[in-house]
């Protein structure tokens, strides 16, 4: 975490004359969450907001057996077993899964070796964003996101699992819209326009 969390910011610093957003889903929430602690090391801007996706607050233990110490076909099999979205058609063509296991067992190495350390809270606000029926992100788990911020916190529900904004993609680009005032995606034809992070809110 912490080397990926310095070339983040070290890629970031050109790019932040103008207010920005960061938006994380699953591991890229708490990547999000450190990297702002990491530009504020630097003395770096700060986003306006951080969205928080799919993820159990930083602050809360991983709880679960380790997957990144298996082989590669138990592991594919895990990761569909608890988070899904693994299309069957990965699963069933042995090339693509040579493909994706490096990226994949880095991700999962990540998540699993990651170890939270107090630091005074963030000064920007947080909204919590969580599927319905996500299994891995129990729901007092992600609330307490809310004690990482000195600022406002919001948490909101979204019918889905894990992967949940491929379901309700529209609701969720309004809601990040709204929360950054920026036109909502239904008005620029549909588009990911409030996604580019770097605006006017």
């Amino acid at each position: 975490m912490r080397t990926l969390v310095s070339s983040i910011t070290t890629a970031m610093a050109d790019f932040l004359d103008r207010p920005y957003a960061l938006y994380g889903h699953s591991l890229g929430a708490k990547v999000a969450f450190e990297t702002i602690r990491e530009l504020r090391r630097r003395g770096l801007p700060q986003p306006v907001h951080l969205f928080a996706a799919a993820s159990s607050s930083p602050g809360v233990r991983w709880a679960h057996p380790l997957l990144h110490p298996l082989s590669d076909l138990d592991l594919l099999r895990e990761i569909q077993r608890r988070y899904g979205g693994v299309p069957a058609e990965v699963l069933a063509d042995q090339e693509l899964c040579t493909l994706l296991m490096p990226a994949l067992r880095a991700d999962i190495t990540i998540i699993e070796t990651y170890r939270y350390t107090e630091e005074p809270p963030l000064l920007n606000p947080i909204t919590c964003l969580c599927g319905s029926t996500d299994s891995m992100t129990p729901e007092l788990d992600a609330w307490d996101w809310r004690n990482q911020t000195s600022s406002g916190f919001r948490y909101e529900t979204f019918p889905g699992d894990h992967f949940f904004p491929a379901q309700t993609r529209t609701l969720v680009l309004d809601l990040i819209a709204g929360e950054l005032k920026l036109p909502s995606p239904q008005g620029l034809g549909g588009h990911a326009a409030p996604l580019r992070i770097r605006g006017n809110g």
